[in-house]
């Protein structure tokens, strides 16, 4: 028996007489001329199934995700679907957002954020001069100009009601303001007997003024109108406490109370409490008394990836003050914990979605579990940083599972190059 296969064009048919190409399909699938391509179909919620599927090839035919059923009558009106989905903040390109605290450290990371959710127009301040003036921060800011962004940094006067309405005039001479962030934190340990009345000055006027004034200006009704974000960075140490820090716990706690009092008056306001954060891109006076990113509670740093993954979330909240930091890895992996797994195995099941490897054959290796070229980078890039382990991408390819563990353990052998 014989086959004949004929190609079509369909693009220019289409133009000339759509009703009647349509008919004809119609007509070859009735009389099973032509039969739809072979499909895989997958709910919504099963989205990351699909895409290792794809990445592994290993499907016959189509993937396809379900949204909903087919409708019986072909000019009925498709109802509208709901779906949990992650939430993501936006910001309005026509507007401007004030980073104070931003020149440097967590202000820059969450600047660059910022852009990547549709910022256009950014103040930055800070108040070390010599920051302000170095070739890091120029060069960070001349690459969001190149992007289209328009960046104005600045010394930062937010400890007087003049100074913050300097900054609020700055940045309305860009666009209406839409944001405001305050990131400023000022850390000096000690005991309280060994506090002073000038320690406790210092750190009001560094973070209480600057939040108080900031309340204020944007309490304005033409600044009223337009802000629609005003979030706070704090500690952990604000609400949980910490020995050797009462005056940065004060200063945190009374944040905590001015956003409170400000979404009780029906003001956009949100205090995120952070424990210790790691990845810091530039040391500046806004956090250089955390240098060890240590005892904010106990907490472990938190990765630059996980703080961006979180403030959607937390900038979602329906809560005012929320908080998120990272426990220990003792607390994690530790053979007390409910998660089954060391920190390296761990760490990696969330590159692929899953909590752990528990489920999986110990001997498995990542490109067994569908580890592509994307997930690939994202895992290499943890041990180049994290472990000084440079594997090449088939070592990469072929680490299992049990190599996982012997790596936390330091039993792990490097494979010979050939």
């Amino acid at each position: 028996m014989g086959l004949d296969f004929l190609q079509m064009m369909l693009d220019p048919e289409f133009s000339k007489d759509k009703v009647t190409v349509q008919r004809l399909l119609e007509d070859a699938l009735r009389e099973g001329y032509v039969t739809p391509i072979n499909t895989v179909t997958f709910d919504p919620l099963e989205v990351a199934e699909a895409f290792k599927m794809a990445a592994e090839g290993s499907q016959n035919g189509k993937i396809v995700i379900k949204f909903r059923e087919e409708e019986k009558n072909s000019t009925s009106v498709p109802k509208a679907v709901s779906l949990n989905a992650a939430p993501q903040v936006t910001c309005d390109p026509d507007k401007s957002y004030v980073i104070v605290g931003g020149i440097g450290g967590f202000g820059l990371d969450l600047a660059q954020w910022l852009v990547t959710r549709g910022c256009t127009k950014l103040v930055l301040t800070g108040s070390n001069k010599e920051v302000l003036q170095s070739g890091y921060l120029q060069r960070r800011i001349k690459l969001w100009q190149s992007e289209g962004v328009k960046v104005t940094s600045a010394l930062d006067p937010c400890d007087n009601i003049d100074g913050a309405r300097g900054i609020m005039a700055l940045a309305q001479t860009l666009a209406p303001v839409g944001g405001v962030f305050l990131v400023n934190r000022m850390y000096r340990a000690g005991d309280l007997v060994d506090q002073s009345e000038d320690a406790f000055k210092e750190i009001f006027r560094r973070t209480v003024q600057p939040i108080t004034y900031l309340d204020s200006v944007t309490r304005d009704q033409t600044l009223r109108s337009t802000v629609h974000l005003f979030v706070a960075f704090t500690s952990v140490v604000g609400s949980r406490g910490q020995a050797g820090q009462t005056n940065f716990a004060f200063a945190n706690a009374y944040i905590d109370r001015v956003c409170k009092k400000r979404a009780i008056d029906g003001l956009p306001a949100r205090t995120i409490q952070w424990g210790a954060v790691g990845d810091i891109c530039l040391p500046t006076s806004s956090w250089e008394e955390d240098t060890d990113g240590a005892s904010a509670c106990g907490t472990e740093p938190q990765s630059l990836k996980s703080r961006q993954q979180a403030l959607d979330v937390l900038m979602s909240s329906p809560y005012v003050a929320t908080s998120s930091y990272v426990l220990p890895s003792s607390d994690i992996g530790g053979s007390g914990s409910q998660s089954r797994g060391t920190k390296l195995q761990l760490i990696v099941a969330k590159e692929f979605g899953l909590p752990d490897f528990s489920e999986y054959d110990p001997n498995s290796t990542l490109a067994d579990l569908g580890m592509d070229s994307i997930m690939g980078a994202q895992v290499k890039t943890i041990f180049d940083n994290e472990y000084k382990l440079f594997l090449t991408t088939g070592d990469l390819s072929n680490l299992t599972i049990d190599d996982m563990r012997k790596i936390d353990e330091k039993t792990y052998v490097m494979p010979q190059s050939s």
